[in-house]
C-alpha cells in the first residue's frame, strides 16, 4: 500500500503501471531504472525508481530497501525530494518521488567545466544543503551518499532555484551518539574515517558537502589530479 506521507500528508490512493505513461528514461543503475511517468487520471508527473526483485534478493537488499522508504517516507522538508507514492508487481519494486524540472547539480557544473560556478552561485547551494543536512541531522538521518549527482534542483514559487537531496538509498537513521562502521557510499567523497578502521557518525555528510563545494568551485575534485590512478587518488 502507499505511505501515508510525512507532515500530515493524505495517503494517495493505490497507484498500478497501468494508471501511469512512460515519459522516458531519467537515468538507470544496478538496481534498475528511473523514468519519468505521468499519471493518466490527474497529468501529475513523478521520477519513478522501479528496482527488480531479482537485484533486491540478490544483493540482499531487502533491508536496505525497507529503511530508504521509511526514511523518505517520515522526511518533510522542501530540500529532500518527497516520496508520492510507492507499488509492486511480479518483478519489481516501485518507488515514485517528485521530478525536479532542472535537473542535476552534476549536470550544471559540467557545462561550466574547469571555470566551475560563479561564487554567488556555490554559496546559493551550499547554504541551501547546509540547511536541508542540519533538518537531517535533528532528525536522525545520515545520508552517506551525498555528491553532485544526489542534488537535484527545482524551482520554488518565486520562481528561485533550490537544491534537493535525492537518493536515500544508502541512508540510515541513527539515535543519538550512535556510529557506524560499514563502508558506504561513492568513495570519492568519503571522509577519512570511511578509509580507516575507524567509526563515524552524520558528521561524514558534511565533508562530502566540502568535496562538492570544492567541485562547484573549481569543477575538479580536490585529491584528483589528470592522469591520477584511483589507488593514487
Amino acid at each position: 500500500p502507499p505511505p501515508g506521507g510525512a507532515g500530515g500528508r493524505a495517503p494517495r490512493a493505490a497507484v498500478r503501471m497501468a494508471d501511469l505513461e512512460d515519459r522516458g528514461l531519467l537515468g538507470e543503475g544496478s538496481f534498475g531504472e528511473v523514468r519519468r511517468v505521468r499519471l493518466r487520471a490527474s497529468g501529475e508527473e513523478f521520477a519513478l525508481k522501479a528496482m527488480l526483485k531479482s537485484w533486491i534478493m540478490r544483493e540482499r537488499k531487502e533491508a536496505a530497501v525497507m529503511a530508504e522508504r521509511a526514511i523518505m517516507d517520515r522526511l518533510d522538508h522542501p530540500g529532500v525530494v518527497r516520496l508520492c507514492f510507492t507499488f509492486q508487481d511480479e518483478s519489481s519494486l516501485y518507488m515514485a518521488t517528485e521530478v525536479c524540472a532542472c535537473g542535476e547539480l552534476y549536470e550544471q557544473i559540467a557545462r561550466r567545466g574547469a571555470s566551475g560556478l560563479p561564487p554567488a552561485a556555490a554559496r546559493h547551494y551550499a547554504a541551501q544543503v547546509v540547511a536541508i543536512l542540519e533538518y537531517l541531522e535533528a532528525e536522525g538521518v545520515c545520508h552517506r551518499d551525498l555528491k553532485p549527482e544526489n542534488l537535484l534542483l527545482g524551482e520554488s514559487k518565486t520562481g528561485e532555484t533550490v537544491v534537493k537531496i535525492c537518493d536515500f538509498g544508502l541512508s540510515v537513521a541513527l539515535e543519538k551518539g550512535s556510529t557506524l562502521s560499514d563502508k558506504q557510499g561513492t568513495w570519492a567523497y568519503w571522509a577519512p574515517e570511511m578509509f580507516s578502521a575507524a567509526r563515524y557518525g552524520k558528521e561524514v555528510d558534511m565533508w562530502s558537502l566540502g568535496i562538492i563545494l570544492y567541485i562547484i568551485l573549481s569543477g575538479r575534485h580536490p585529491f584528483d589530479d589528470e592522469g591520477l590512478s584511483d589507488a593514487a587518488m
